[in-house]
């Protein structure tokens, strides 16, 4: 395929780098910035961005990467700026997660199949990102003519798909934050809490780290409801008493957020089972979410 993206951002870089490891031809990047589409295009050993008509034009597949608030303006111009029969019968996929393929409600309305495909992935610089796209799972949401040509896209890359529905596409997202963004709140956390321990020890989560890569591993092998271990998932009150206390104590700011994980972590034991009623009556209390 001949592919194209509009935004040269990391997002943009990571689709456009690994789209060409392999095999696809990009036919054009465009950028608001200069730098950051000529910095693309050299990365890519192509000629320098050329203009969204002429980019459009010259494609069969137009990746928008933009972010999500710029998404239906992008849309928007190229409906503006290019022919309707530069437009029709191509496929323009963008990647929001949170968005539904609405946002690209303008090209569409000109004959383009129209899709939003997200990568279940964070890119956290424009060099290396697209490393981290081969065998991972995307998101879909558009409409069939898109979905046939995001399939070979995720083909390409060794990957698999999820289809999510358009009023779906929030709560997706969602789930995805929690995961990534927030783990590193919690990773955060955890140094603040090492930290007010008075700990002789300056390495930041590098402590931490095999326990975390343990505890993914338990995530993948496992799932959630069995991967779960520590006191809240064994009973043990005096140490989750000790734990609120010593927060209160000394990061009063965090003590709201153990009391909600530990409930929910509660929860997840009790699906699991072990607990005595009398048990998650009495955590459900000291989490301060008792009758």
């Amino acid at each position: 395929m001949r592919a194209a993206v509009v935004g040269a951002g990391r997002m943009g870089c990571a689709i456009a780098l690994g789209l060409k490891s392999k095999g696809h031809e990009i036919s054009g990047v465009c950028s608001r910035s200069k730098d950051s589409a000529s910095y693309l295009c050299d990365m890519l050993g192509i000629a320098s961005g050329s203009d969204l008509a002429r980019t459009v034009g010259n494609s069969d597949l137009v990746f928008i990467t933009v972010p999500d608030d710029a998404i239906e303006a992008v849309s928007l111009e190229i409906g503006r700026t290019a022919a309707k029969e530069a437009i029709s019968g191509k496929t323009f996929l963008h990647c929001s997660g949170a968005l539904a393929s609405e946002a690209l409600v303008h090209v569409a309305d000109m004959g383009a199949k129209t899709g939003s495909l997200h990568p279940i992935q964070t890119f956290a610089d424009r060099e290396n990102g697209w490393k981290g796209l081969d065998g991972i799972y995307f998101g879909f949401e558009g409409s069939d003519g898109a979905e046939a040509v995001a399939r070979r896209v995720v083909e390409a890359f060794n990957g698999s798909m999820i289809r999510v529905e358009r009023e779906g596409k929030p709560l997706y997202h969602a789930a995805a934050c929690t995961l990534s963004n927030y783990l590193v709140v919690l990773a955060d956390m955890a140094e603040g809490l090492l930290e007010s321990a008075g700990a002789d020890y300056a390495g930041g989560i590098e402590a931490f780290m095999p326990l975390i890569q343990k505890t993914l591993d338990n995530l993948a092998r496992l799932g959630s409801k069995k991967a779960l271990t520590g006191p809240v998932s064994r009973g043990d009150f005096s140490t989750v008493e000790g734990h609120i206390e010593a927060i209160g104590h000394k990061c009063p700011g965090y003590e709201e957020i153990y009391r909600l994980l530990g409930y929910h972590a509660l929860l997840i034991a009790q699906k699991r089972g072990g607990l005595s009623a009398q048990s998650l009556d009495r955590l459900k209390t000291i989490l301060g979410r008792g009758i």
